[in-house]
Protein backbone atom coordinates (compact mmCIF):
# COMPACT_ATOMS: atom_id res chain seq x y z
CA UNK A 1 0.00 0.00 0.00
CA UNK A 2 2.96 2.48 1.22
CA UNK A 3 6.32 2.50 -0.88
CA UNK A 4 9.13 3.95 0.53
CA UNK A 5 10.53 6.31 -2.33
CA UNK A 6 12.88 9.05 -1.97
CA UNK A 7 10.69 12.14 -3.68
CA UNK A 8 12.36 13.38 -6.55
CA UNK A 9 12.97 16.92 -4.61
CA UNK A 10 14.95 15.64 -2.13
CA UNK A 11 18.79 15.53 -2.54
CA UNK A 12 21.05 12.57 -0.93
CA UNK A 13 24.13 14.29 -1.73
CA UNK A 14 25.81 18.16 -0.68
CA UNK A 15 24.41 21.18 -1.67
CA UNK A 16 25.58 22.20 -5.19
CA UNK A 17 27.44 24.87 -4.97
CA UNK A 18 26.19 28.61 -5.82
CA UNK A 19 27.12 30.18 -9.14
CA UNK A 20 29.57 32.50 -9.20
CA UNK A 21 27.37 35.31 -10.63
CA UNK A 22 24.86 34.48 -7.82
CA UNK A 23 27.26 35.36 -4.71
CA UNK A 24 28.61 38.16 -6.72
CA UNK A 25 25.17 39.73 -6.82
CA UNK A 26 24.68 38.90 -3.07
CA UNK A 27 27.60 40.68 -2.12
CA UNK A 28 27.02 43.85 -3.96
CA UNK A 29 23.66 44.00 -2.74
CA UNK A 30 24.91 43.65 0.65
CA UNK A 31 27.60 46.65 0.33
CA UNK A 32 24.76 48.59 -1.27
CA UNK A 33 22.69 47.91 2.06
CA UNK A 34 25.65 48.65 4.05
CA UNK A 35 26.78 52.44 2.60
CA UNK A 36 23.12 52.73 2.73
CA UNK A 37 22.49 52.64 6.37
CA UNK A 38 25.83 54.68 7.08
CA UNK A 39 24.91 57.71 4.77
CA UNK A 40 21.18 57.45 7.03
CA UNK A 41 23.07 57.18 10.17
CA UNK A 42 25.37 60.02 9.06
CA UNK A 43 22.25 62.39 8.19
CA UNK A 44 20.41 61.56 11.07
CA UNK A 45 23.30 62.52 13.43
CA UNK A 46 23.86 65.68 11.25
CA UNK A 47 20.28 66.40 11.31
CA UNK A 48 20.19 66.33 15.04
CA UNK A 49 23.11 68.55 15.50
CA UNK A 50 21.59 71.41 13.99
CA UNK A 51 17.61 70.93 15.34
CA UNK A 52 16.28 73.62 17.86
CA UNK A 53 16.52 71.09 20.47
CA UNK A 54 20.39 71.45 20.78
CA UNK A 55 20.17 74.93 21.24
CA UNK A 56 20.49 76.14 24.39
CA UNK A 57 17.47 78.42 24.85
CA UNK A 58 13.58 77.43 23.95
CA UNK A 59 11.77 79.34 21.32
CA UNK A 60 8.38 78.37 19.99
CA UNK A 61 7.77 77.09 16.62
CA UNK A 62 6.98 79.61 14.84
CA UNK A 63 8.66 82.16 12.06
CA UNK A 64 8.48 85.37 14.00
CA UNK A 65 10.04 85.47 17.52
CA UNK A 66 8.11 85.06 20.35
CA UNK A 67 7.14 87.32 22.61
CA UNK A 68 6.78 86.35 26.35
CA UNK A 69 4.23 88.47 28.58
CA UNK A 70 4.76 87.74 32.15
CA UNK A 71 2.17 88.47 34.68
CA UNK A 72 3.16 89.42 38.25
CA UNK A 73 0.48 86.69 39.95
CA UNK A 74 1.80 86.73 44.15
CA UNK A 75 4.85 86.15 46.22
CA UNK A 76 5.30 82.71 47.61
CA UNK A 77 7.68 82.95 51.44
CA UNK A 78 11.08 81.51 50.83
CA UNK A 79 9.88 79.20 54.00
CA UNK A 80 7.34 77.31 52.30
CA UNK A 81 10.86 75.40 50.54
CA UNK A 82 11.64 73.95 47.51
CA UNK A 83 9.09 74.27 44.40
CA UNK A 84 8.40 70.07 43.68
CA UNK A 85 5.53 70.30 41.60
CA UNK A 86 3.07 72.68 40.02
CA UNK A 87 -0.26 70.76 38.64
CA UNK A 88 -3.00 72.09 36.65
CA UNK A 89 -4.84 73.39 33.40
CA UNK A 90 -6.13 76.89 32.05
CA UNK A 91 -5.14 78.89 34.72
CA UNK A 92 -6.07 77.43 37.53
CA UNK A 93 -3.24 75.75 39.03
CA UNK A 94 -1.52 74.10 42.60
CA UNK A 95 1.83 75.32 43.31
CA UNK A 96 4.03 72.28 45.66
CA UNK A 97 6.42 73.17 47.91
CA UNK A 98 8.13 71.07 50.39
CA UNK A 99 10.59 72.45 53.13
CA UNK A 100 13.85 70.63 54.66
CA UNK A 101 11.75 69.79 57.84
CA UNK A 102 9.59 67.58 55.23
CA UNK A 103 6.55 70.24 56.01
CA UNK A 104 4.33 69.58 52.22
CA UNK A 105 2.45 73.06 51.18
CA UNK A 106 -0.01 73.55 48.43
CA UNK A 107 -0.45 77.11 46.88
CA UNK A 108 -2.99 77.63 45.12
CA UNK A 109 -2.96 80.05 41.80
CA UNK A 110 -6.67 80.94 40.50
CA UNK A 111 -7.16 83.54 38.13
CA UNK A 112 -3.26 84.53 37.87
CA UNK A 113 -3.41 85.43 41.26
CA UNK A 114 -1.50 83.72 44.43
CA UNK A 115 -3.98 83.62 47.63
CA UNK A 116 -2.69 84.75 51.27
CA UNK A 117 -3.17 81.24 52.35
CA UNK A 118 -1.67 77.62 52.01
CA UNK A 119 -2.24 74.50 52.70
CA UNK A 120 -0.09 72.62 55.41
CA UNK A 121 0.61 69.13 55.51
CA UNK A 122 3.18 67.72 57.92
CA UNK A 123 4.76 64.62 57.44
CA UNK A 124 6.99 62.77 59.99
Amino acid sequence: MFSSHPSPQASCGPNPPIPPHRSSIRAFSLVIFGAGMLVGIFALSAWQGVSPGSTSTAEAQSKKKPRWNFTQAGTVPTEFGELITVNGTSGNYTMVFQDTDKNVRLVDLRGGKVPSRAIVIDRQ
